[in-house]
């Protein structure tokens, strides 16, 4: 069953949200619990909404703090301003209808119709891809699992260049349930459902768990990683599997677009008195300041002259989800003697 679209009525008056919720039959309503503007902050605007209406009659509108705090996914939300239209000098990130009160300007009940319509549209494309890549896992776990009882030699022995091929069938579908764990996330997000399992857990040991992982990558490179991290750093509120995954790709790049004979260095520090910040500084040739601005966006890869890199431009992309759940903050900066560094900082207080 498709999910009804959700509105929110901001307003001090209780005439204009009768009026507008008569207007919103279609929708699931989300009522703005405060008489006054004054407590519009991430409880109110942080939330799945889809359709906002705003009463800025008396041109007091907080539009900077509306916006301020306004879910960073604007996938799919309007934005009706009745009244006053906002400041030139304000840029609203949603597409805004203006409805000016005693006009017939705007269709306003024919606009609502018409924009339920395709939120429900969207969300059931959505819905139907995430169930399509759930279903698709299924077998390819069984594939992979039937290849490497042969490769393990539960049905006879094998020649190497059995094993040679084999080998390779089990590394693409790896890389294929890699992807297909990136599109997942991806759809969840899209839909704002990405969950964490929050506790408080030792970040050293999830930073080491994912070493473990990537030093093949590495060593085939002749690359050290180093940690500049105390022992007693303090422990890490959040879900501990999302931010090994966090980790695993951020490094992982490091060590894709860092040469051979190099370092990356991994540093941890407390930011403030909440939150802690992650570095991952590596040596590379760093990215142009274009590209720079682009590196967490959806399915965008560095551009390298006469080199092809493997990948789909989601890795950084799923960091960036992963660290928006958490509250937190992820960017780069080029380093001044070369290379990049990705920050990020997480929680480590509830």
């Amino acid at each position: 069953m498709i999910k009804s679209s959700t509105a929110r009525i901001i307003t001090k008056s209780k005439e204009f949200f009768i009026k507008y919720k008569s207007l919103l039959t279609s929708c699931h309503l989300e009522v703005y619990p405060g008489s006054t503007f004054s407590d519009l902050d991430s409880k109110i605007t942080n939330v799945p909404v889809d359709l906002y209406v705003v009463d800025n009659q008396a041109g007091n509108f907080p539009y900077e703090k509306f916006i301020k705090n306004l879910n960073s996914d604007h996938t799919r939300k309007f934005l009706i301003n009745v009244g006053l239209e906002p400041p030139e000098t304000i840029k609203i990130p949603l597409p805004m209808i203006q409805v000016n009160p005693g006009t017939d300007q705007i269709p306003i009940t024919l606009f609502i119709e018409n924009a339920d319509k395709l939120i429900k549209r969207e969300k059931a494309q959505l819905e139907l891809s995430t169930m399509l890549l759930h279903d698709v896992r299924s077998p390819l776990n069984s594939l992979i699992g039937y290849l490497e009882l042969l490769i393990n030699g539960t049905f006879g022995s094998l020649n190497e260049g059995h094993k040679n091929i084999i080998e390779k069938a089990i590394d693409m579908g790896d890389n294929a349930l890699d992807l297909l764990e990136d599109l997942h996330d991806v759809f969840r997000e899209e839909q704002e459902t990405l969950i964490l399992q929050q506790q408080t857990f030792n970040f050293n040991k999830v930073l080491e768990a994912v070493l473990a992982i990537v030093w093949v990558k590495a060593d085939n490179k002749n690359i050290q990683i180093r940690k500049d991290i105390s022992k007693d750093f303090p422990e890490i509120y959040g879900d501990d599997f999302q931010i090994q995954r966090l980790l695993t790709n951020i490094i992982t790049n490091a060590i894709k677009y860092s040469p051979k004979n190099s370092r990356i260095i991994i540093k941890a520090k407390q930011e403030d008195a909440k939150f802690i910040k992650v570095s991952v500084i590596d040596t590379g040739q760093g990215v142009s300041e274009e590209d720079l601005h682009h590196l967490f966006d959806k399915f965008f890869r560095v551009r390298q002259k006469n080199k092809f890199k493997k990948g789909y431009g989601l890795g950084l992309y799923i960091c960036k989800i992963i660290i928006t759940a958490h509250d937190g903050k992820i960017w780069a900066e080029n380093n001044e003697l070369g290379g990049l560094t990705v920050h990020f900082t997480v929680p480590y207080k509830k």
